[in-house]
Parts: structure tokens; sequence; C-alpha cells
């Protein structure tokens, strides 16, 4: 490595290991996948999912989340129970109960939305827009070239010590539960560290 490079490694490194950005991609990340410590994943897709498609039956949803009709009952009375969302019969077939978000289900979203916002701008906050959109198409570019490396088997023992193996030939999911294994193992080393993840 050249010292400029081996400066933006560093800086890289750097910035994975501040608490700031490390809660800040938490955050996003679980903007993105739905999921919340209160809410639990499951029951924030379900907000999520109304908050676009309001007046869904239990079925439409089991059917647009993929997910068991049973556990779309127990989430439904859950959610029904806080309040986040209420049951109406349907205008058509009263017999047919039809599932809303309600006010203080929205608001929820978007307190985990604004928060989420608050620290990408706290974050990026140094930059202009044009800075931040040059800096996007610069980091898209470093990941779309390192997803094409190839890395031999010594530079991953280096690497990875006891996950190299298992990374040589990984496919996506492999390479999920190997980060949930690090970030146990990492979770393991620093307990009590509040300020971590």
């Amino acid at each position: 490595m050249t010292d400029e490079t081996q400066d933006l490694m560093e800086s890289f490194s750097r910035l994975m290991h501040s608490r700031f950005f490390m809660a800040a991609m938490s955050m996003n990340m679980r903007t993105k996948r739905g999921s919340d410590k209160e809410l639990g994943r499951g029951r924030l897709r379900l907000l999520a999912l109304l908050n676009k498609e309001d007046g869904l039956t239990n079925a439409e949803i089991a059917e647009k989340l993929d997910i068991r009709p049973s556990s779309v009952s127990a989430q439904v009375t859950s959610l029904v129970e806080t309040g986040m969302i209420e049951r109406r019969a349907s205008e058509n077939d009263g017999r047919v109960s039809l599932i809303f978000i309600t006010d203080a289900g929205k608001e929820t979203l978007a307190g985990l939305h604004n928060g989420n916002d608050e620290m990408s701008e706290r974050a990026f906050s140094v930059l202009t827009e044009a800075e931040q959109t040059q800096l996007k198409d610069m980091l898209r570019r470093i990941a779309a070239n390192t997803e094409d490396i190839e890395m031999d088997p010594e530079m991953l023992r280096d690497a990875f010590g006891p996950f190299a193996e298992r990374f040589q030939n990984m496919d996506f999911t492999d390479r999920r539960e190997m980060r949930k294994e690090m970030h146990k193992m990492h979770h393991d080393l620093h307990k009590g560290f509040k300020g971590w993840f």
C-alpha cells in the first residue's frame, strides 16, 4: 500500500470505530430492515405496510409480508392493544375486518425515521450537498470494486483468522451469519459498554 491508500484505510478504520457512526449505521439498518427493540421486526414491518397500503385484511397482510396468518393475528392484536392500529368493519361486507394504521402508529414510524434522519444529517453535516453526492458515488464505486477483488487464502487467514475458510466461498447468507458471530464475539468482549451498539 502507498502512504495515500494507507491513510485512506486508517480514515475508514477510525470512522468505522466511531461510536456515533456505528450507532447511526445500526439505526439505519434497523429502519431499513424494519426492526426496532420496542416493536420488534414483525410488528414494525406490519406498521410500515399499513402506512403504505391502509385498510387490508389479515389474509392480505399475511400474503404481502409472506408470514403465517397466525403470526398476523398475534401482531394485529398486539398493535391494536397499543393503539397503533385499529380494526374496522368493511363497508362492502360487515363480516370482514380491515386493519388501519392510527395516528399513533404513524407517529411511531415518523419518530424512527426522524431519529435516523437526524443522525445521518449530523454525521454528514460537514459536507455540502455536492460533496455528499460525490462521496456517495465514490463509496459505491469502492464497494463495487471490493466485491470483485479475489483474495488469496493467506490474505484471508491474516484478515479473518478462524473465519477464513468459511469466508472464502461465502454467499450472502453465510456472510450475514459470520457478521452475527463476529458481532456476538465483539459484544461478549464489551459487555456493559453501552455506547458500542
